[in-house]
């Protein structure tokens, strides 16, 4: 490309007379510094005159070196020719000697100009390459971060549909671009090896310099750029997911674990959400799901993990079951508190009402009168009506894990305000288990633990534990 470029910008004017000097392959690939050295021209003048109208030997003068064979007798016409080339800003001719055929001699203006037009095209060639590149890490940057930061939605991943289109074209391009970068690499290291200035020619010392920039620096550069457009996702993401799964909810105080049983679960297995206070490693309680019936499901408390003192009232459960009627789509709940302080009697009563619906966006209205558990009254407790709905509409896929952020709706103007909980990521290597960061509605005292909170969560761990089931099926099933 960049040859036929040279070569339209700076096309030599051929002379109709039939008279040369030198054939035109002698000197196209010379310098223009070859040009202008007098002394060089004065030998090669010599040496064509000698050879008495013959063939000249095939000389590309590629390099600096000399070629063999030129003769020492001066000539009085190469010296008209000398001062004819001087003077001239294009193409020289010497009428001394007559040949059948015309051939163009590049001057060293003409040169000059053909030398520019190389160094342009070769340039916007780079640039080109570097741009696509950058093009091309960008297109996986947005892809990653699609994986392990869907929500909001973007235009990568407004639909699941459209995203597996973007996935499916970056793997493609990424192929046909690790290509391309496996041969401009591999003559990139190849002009390394073979470049050898003047001044260390044969020079040990300069060929293991050359080794070790090669092995050190080019080699890896070409590894990289061979194997990243195509199997950078692949390499990328799960780093990318292990950190999202243990920073992703650094800045909430609360998060939730849902395990599914898998595939493989047993019967008695039952699906699970794990509750923990972040930053600290050890579940507080977990919470499991009976869902028996198509038409009606529980999420209530199964077991405390810790001693009960020990858990800190604002993440106390005091909400420790709630029923879902899938007939109607309403909900209710019950608390437990004690009866007195220090009491192991407890009275349970109906804390939580509301309504939910599961289409697109998922929507939920509860009331919620949740105490605390120091509250050994908990008619006492005032209802708290909370409107909650998320940002985008598609939030569960037959092929991958529940995702959304759930917010807290203004009833006065309908726009969305704080988050109450999101997901999260799934865990590296175990598509089971579902991390939600919560919150919880800022207008409550104890928001983690409230209704608004524990009525979404079980909905959502209802169907991660369908997406378990999906995702730990044998592909021959």
């Amino acid at each position: 490309m960049c040859a036929v470029f040279a070569h339209i910008r700076h096309r030599p004017t051929q002379n109709r007379a039939p008279h040369m000097i030198f054939p035109t392959s002698m000197y196209a690939l010379s310098s223009a510094r070859r040009w202008q050295s007098t002394h060089y021209l004065d030998k090669l003048c010599r040496h064509w005159l000698s050879s008495n109208d013959t063939a000249p030997p095939p000389y590309t003068l590629t390099t600096y070196a000399d070629p063999p064979g030129i003769g020492r007798n001066a000539q009085p016409s190469c010296r008209k020719y000398l001062s004819a080339l001087e003077s001239s800003p294009m193409n020289v001719y010497t009428p001394s000697i007559s040949t059948s055929t015309s051939y163009p001699l590049y001057s060293p203006a003409s040169m000059s100009r053909t030398n520019v037009g190389w160094t342009l095209c070769g340039a916007s060639l780079v640039v080109t390459w570097l741009l696509v590149n950058a093009a091309d890490a960008i297109w996986m940057y947005f892809y990653i971060q699609a994986c392990i930061n869907p929500n909001p939605r973007t235009a990568v991943n407004r639909t699941h549909s459209g995203f597996e289109g973007y996935e499916a074209m970056m793997f493609f391009f990424g192929f046909i671009w690790g290509i391309a970068n496996l041969f401009v690499m591999g003559a990139l290291i190849g002009a390394t090896w073979s470049w050898e200035p003047t001044s260390f020619k044969n020079s040990r010392s300069w060929s293991i310099m050359k080794a070790i920039f090669v092995a050190f620096i080019l080699f890896p550069i070409a590894v990289f750029l061979v194997i990243m457009p195509f199997f950078g996702g692949w390499i990328v993401l799960p780093l990318a997911q292990i950190y999202a799964w243990n920073h992703r909810c650094d800045d909430y105080p609360m998060t939730v674990v849902l395990d599914g049983k898998g595939y493989y679960g047993a019967r008695f297995t039952p699906d699970v959400a794990r509750f923990y206070q972040t930053g600290i490693d050890q579940s507080l309680y977990t919470f499991d799901i009976d869902t028996d019936s198509s038409d009606f499901g529980t999420f209530h408390l199964r077991e405390f993990d810790v001693d009960q003192v020990s858990i800190p009232l604002q993440f106390y459960p005091t909400l420790q079951q709630i029923n879902y009627n899938f007939i109607n789509n309403t909900v209710t709940g019950n608390c437990t508190v004690p009866v007195s302080q220090g009491s192991s009697n407890t009275t349970t009563s109906q804390c939580v009402s509301g309504s939910f619906d599961l289409g697109q966006p998922l929507s939920f209205n509860v009331a919620s009168a949740v105490p605390s558990n120091a509250t050994f009254n908990a008619s006492s407790v005032e209802t708290i009506r909370t409107s909650l709905r998320t940002v985008d509409k598609q939030w569960t896929f037959g092929d991958d894990a529940p995702s959304l952020i759930l917010r807290e709706v203004n009833t006065n103007n309908l726009q969305l305000e704080e988050i109450v909980l999101r997901t999260a990521v799934t865990k590296k290597g175990d598509c089971t288990r579902l991390k939600i960061c919560v919150a919880g509605p800022p207008s409550v005292t104890n928001p983690t633990v409230g209704g608004a909170v524990m009525v979404p969560l079980g909905i959502i761990l209802m169907r991660q534990a369908d997406y378990s089931i999906e995702c730990t099926t044998p592909s021959d099933n």
